[in-house]
């Protein structure tokens, strides 16, 4: 259908642009919600992704609560050698895309409070696989010690941020 109501949609002033700030970026943005939610994966972007097409894309690091993993003896990342920056690279490269920027980020996260709100903020986090509050009583209390700042207690957030383009 976009082959036939392109041209009329140019045809009409100030229609073309109603058309990308519309129907299109509403379009975009249920991609993104998929790629987002595991629904819709890289091959399938890059298979509608037009040349000159750029992709974003920000995930987790291996770094991410690297002190809580230490004290908690597992961790969402567990098992993983390279890279995650390197690995992402290389993920793009495979698929076709030319990678334009690929940053590691590290910085603080303060979570306010005690054990109780570490307890809670884990549950549920890929950050440390199946926390449970009575088994991992004597972790939570140790990272609540070690971790502990004047605001509450302080993890590491890695985040590694990617963009790529389509070049054919």
């Amino acid at each position: 259908f976009v082959a036939e109501d392109l041209p009329e949609s140019l045809a009409r002033p100030g229609r073309a642009l109603q058309v990308i700030e519309g129907p299109r970026m509403a379009g975009m943005d249920q991609v993104g919600d998929r790629f987002g939610s595991g629904r819709i994966f890289l091959p399938q972007v890059v298979r509608v992704l037009r040349p000159g097409g750029r992709f974003l894309e920000i995930t987790i690091g291996e770094r991410n609560s690297w002190e809580l993993a230490e004290i908690f003896g597992r961790w969402q990342m567990a098992g993983v050698d390279e890279k995650r920056s390197r690995t992402l690279r290389r993920r793009l490269k495979e698929h076709g895309l030319t990678p334009l920027l690929v940053r590691d980020f590290v910085g603080r996260h303060v979570l306010l409070g005690g054990i109780e709100e570490l307890a809670e903020a884990l549950e549920g986090s890929p950050a440390i696989p199946d926390v449970d509050r009575r088994r991992d009583a004597t972790a939570l209390a140790e990272a609540a010690r070690r971790l502990h700042v004047d605001d509450g207690i302080a993890t590491t957030d890695h985040r590694v941020v990617l963009e790529a383009v389509k070049l054919r």
